[in-house]
């Protein structure tokens, strides 16, 4: 009977914690519509259950994409957790996500979450105020023109090595073309270079990006344990790491070489960095910094333009019209065996839109977060459309809801039908796809020139049919087949598609 007595107290005392909790947490967001949940969507907890009825989990902005706005009657609603967790306020309107994104010093990027990209090295991520000024002073002259045409090279010529082999897959041709262009690593089609005994580095780079969840979550001292899983992800991180500064080294000596009159110049990003990181003096990136901006650039542009690409595929084959469309677009300024340039880039207005669309449908960086750093007014916006402004307190944290923002029919009408005319002639820097204001991704027209040339490749040699099930429709192919996934980016997963040839190579 006292044991019982015991845990009714016990019982009491949480509840009545949990409760204070609550209100707490509804008087930090006060004036916007709550959503109440028992954990917060970004908590560990949150993200283990499943998206119900009963909790958003890490899918709830791709599940409830077409009602959850509309619901509260606000493009910026408040998610209140009673458990455990913060709360988050969410936004799907361009207007707020601006103001969050262009706000000077009242946002910052906290730790907890960016820890996926920081496991090596502070980037131009992760950083805030004058230390992403000095990441992007360095990292921003390795984007040039002539980059951008060396991935157009590249990638041209890994499209025809891919299209004399067999095994034909996205993810292996990004990463191999990151490899190339990025680090100067060059990865063949067929055989991959060993890096560290018999593992080839595509490997490596595919275990990393594959257990990078489970390396944040699981303890240190369990790798001591004799768990080959673990034993296998453990060297595979360490292998990254080892030589990630195995080529900082090597291109810090080429560099040396170019000033002396006898080295080559290289005009891979990597060798650009160690370039500008010497001309900094003593603002310079250290090692670790240079290792931690190399791996973000595989965490974002591998998954990423493998993800857009596959869903690209299917969309052009789902849509016949739109797919002759682009065909003739290539085709008119580069008909049958002429040699598709950068040059001509600036003409495929319409198979960059492609792309683009596809991002806007499935926007793999999904979610933007930013904390408050002080009391600061937002702009409001009601899904009548009546305008308003919210105040948000220090400490809170802000998500600006890209599925949801790309999904608001007042930004994007019908936003649910595939439509690539949205951005034809829309300024690049206003592309959504990749974030916006001044710390909109630095690698976009590294993407966007990649895409453009692979696409362009493809659609003059190959047309793209869906591979739908016996009796099935192309509404029912799409609703089956092009559904997102979440983990740490969003994205479909297998695309079945046919390539046709259209003509001989």
């Amino acid at each position: 009977m006292p044991s019982l007595i015991l845990l009714g107290v016990l019982f009491c005392i949480f509840s009545l914690s949990r409760y204070v909790k609550y209100r707490n947490g509804c008087r930090a967001v006060a004036g916007l519509p709550i959503m109440t949940v028992p954990c917060a969507p970004f908590s560990l907890l949150g993200c283990l259950l499943p998206t119900s009825r009963f909790n958003p989990g890490m899918c709830w902005q791709w599940d409830w994409r077409q009602w959850v706005y509309q619901r509260y009657g606000s493009e910026t609603i408040a998610v209140v957790p009673f458990l455990y967790g913060r709360p988050i306020i969410y936004t799907s309107s361009l207007e707020t996500g601006r103001a969050v994104l262009d706000t000077k010093n009242a946002f910052r990027k906290d730790e907890d979450a960016t820890s996926a990209v920081l496991q090596y090295g502070h980037n131009i991520f992760t950083s805030n105020g004058d230390e992403w000024k000095r990441h992007k002073r360095i990292l921003g002259p390795s984007f040039t023109t002539e980059t951008f045409n060396m991935v157009w090279e590249e990638t041209a010529s890994l499209y025809y090595e891919m299209c004399s082999a067999e095994g034909w897959d996205t993810m292996d041709f990004s990463l191999i073309i990151l490899a190339r262009c990025a680090f100067n690593v060059p990865l063949g089609w067929v055989e991959q270079k060993p890096i560290a005994g018999e593992t080839p580095f595509g490997e490596v780079i595919l275990h990393v990006m594959d257990t990078c969840i489970a390396r944040l979550i699981i303890p240190r001292w369990m790798y001591w344990l004799p768990i080959p899983a673990l034993q296998r992800m453990e060297q595979a991180h360490k292998t990254l790491s080892d030589t990630m500064h195995k080529l900082i080294r090597e291109q810090a000596e080429v560099c040396d070489l170019e000033k002396s009159g006898s080295g080559t110049e290289r005009r891979d990003v990597m060798s650009l960095m160690v370039r500008a990181r010497a001309q900094e003096g003593k603002l310079t990136m250290s090692d670790d910094e240079l290792v931690g901006n190399t791996f973000f650039l595989l965490f974002a542009g591998h998954e990423t333009m493998a993800h857009i690409w596959n869903s690209t595929l299917g969309f052009l084959g789902l849509y016949e019209e739109i797919q002759e469309e682009m065909f003739n677009e290539v085709q008119s300024i580069a008909p049958d065996d002429t040699p598709i340039t950068f040059a001509m880039a600036s003409q495929l207005d319409k198979l960059t839109a492609c792309f683009i669309e596809t991002g806007r449908l499935f926007s793999p960086g999904f979610v933007l977060v930013r904390d408050s750093t002080d009391y600061v007014l937002l702009p409001h916006v009601y899904c009548s459309g009546v305008t308003s402004h919210v105040g948000i307190v220090p400490n809170m944290r802000v998500a600006v809801d890209i599925v949801g923002l790309h999904h608001n029919p007042r930004h994007f009408p019908d936003p649910e039908a595939y439509r690539p005319e949205r951005w034809y002639g829309v300024p690049e820097a206003n592309v959504s796809l990749f974030s916006v204001g001044p710390r909109a991704c630095t690698g976009r027209r590294f993407a966007l020139t990649e895409a453009c040339c692979f696409l362009a490749h493809l659609l003059r040699d190959w047309k793209v049919e869906i591979i739908a099930r016996q009796g099935e429709t192309k509404a029912q192919w799409r609703a089956r087949v092009m559904r997102a996934h979440t983990t740490m980016t969003l994205g479909v997963g297998d695309v079945p598609v046919r390539l046709v040839r259209r003509r001989e190579l």
